[in-house]
């Protein structure tokens, strides 16, 4: 809620959302508000629909700051990984790559 460059990625995925999780993509975001609360009034807010966990002391930190952009497979194995914003092509990119299902919805992307 207080990242500038997470809140403009955050349309860019829940189109990608939309479009993917009847074809099985799992949205995760994690939030590092001070409450967690702030977080889950955001969602209803923009009517955000993927599950978000609240960032507490016990979660450690990824080197690099936020936002990050992960996609991880079925078996656990990180497919992408991406530190910083704008990078919605190679994000795009790897999502075709899991599957037909994923290139179609994906298609007017």
């Amino acid at each position: 809620t207080w990242c500038v460059p997470c809140l403009d990625e955050m349309p860019m995925i829940d189109r990608i959302f939309r479009a993917t999780k009847d074809k099985g993509l799992v949205v995760l975001g994690v939030d590092r508000d001070q409450n967690p609360n702030t977080a889950v009034d955001f969602m209803k807010r923009k009517n955000y629909g993927w599950a978000d966990y609240h960032q507490d002391s016990k979660i450690s930190e990824f080197k690099g700051g936020i936002p990050i952009l992960m996609l991880i497979d079925a078996d656990g194995k990180i497919l992408y990984y991406h530190n910083g914003a704008n990078d919605e092509l190679g994000l795009l990119s790897s999502l075709r790559q899991l599957s037909p299902a994923f290139a179609a919805a994906l298609a007017d992307f």
